[in-house]
This record gives C-alpha cells, sequence and structure tokens, in this order.
C-alpha cells in the first residue's frame, strides 16, 4: 500500500503576495524580550512618569504662584 501525494496546486500571483507578507511580517514581529529586559523597560517607565508628574506639579504651583 503505496501513499501518493496529491499533486500541489501553482501559486498565483495573489497567493504568492499573501505567501511574502506573511513573511514579511513574521521577519517585522518583535522577538520576546527577556525577563530582565522587560523589568528594567517597567522600572524606566515608571521612574519617567513619577519624573513628569512631579514637573507637572511643580508648574501647577508656579503658575498658581504667579496667578496665571
Amino acid at each position: 500500500m503505496a501513499q501518493h501525494e496529491a499533486p500541489r496546486p501553482d501559486m498565483t500571483c495573489g497567493s504568492q503576495a499573501r505567501a511574502q507578507g506573511s513573511e514579511a511580517t513574521a521577519m517585522a514581529m518583535p522577538m520576546p524580550a527577556p525577563l530582565a529586559l522587560r523589568a528594567a523597560m517597567l522600572d524606566a517607565r515608571d521612574a519617567l512618569m513619577i519624573i513628569s508628574y512631579q514637573l507637572i506639579i511643580r508648574v501647577l504651583f508656579l503658575a498658581r504662584r504667579w496667578n496665571y
């Protein structure tokens, strides 16, 4: 009992473009970052948010003080 493989249909222009698009999408997808890098990025984001909030509070305080 020999198993015969069905002949594959030739790729049309549209299906070939879709296949190339999926390869480009796969190449453009970001690689998962290691946990240490991800934690460092989250820490940096939190620090930048804290600094920005402090600056906003200082600007509002000065604006109230100078009657703006």
